[in-house]
């Protein structure tokens, strides 16, 4: 992919302006300039899909404390919904 003229005479003014710069800098202000948004973060999963083994969930402390102390139960309980889940498919 080429760059247009305007993007490349934008870049070049930066330089200019700021010759100390680095490459990641003049992105960023390049971006501002334009008003462009910043790249989202890439999450890197470690499986291709979601599973029903993986609940992500926010809850206060408190709670959590709750959860962790009747962990056992909960997982009981969790497996036994996977196992029929998992028979009905």
């Amino acid at each position: 992919m080429q760059a247009s003229k305007s993007i490349i005479n934008d870049i070049v003014k930066i330089k200019e302006n700021f010759p100390n710069i680095s490459t990641k800098k003049i992105k960023e202000v390049y971006n501002i300039m334009n008003n462009t948004k910043k790249e989202r973060p890439r999450i890197n999963m470690t499986i291709k899909d979601f599973s029903r083994r993986q609940v992500i969930t926010s809850m206060s402390l408190i709670n959590t404390k709750r959860i962790m102390a009747m962990s056992k139960k909960h997982v009981v309980n969790i497996n036994k919904a996977l196992k029929t889940s998992n028979q009905k498919s």
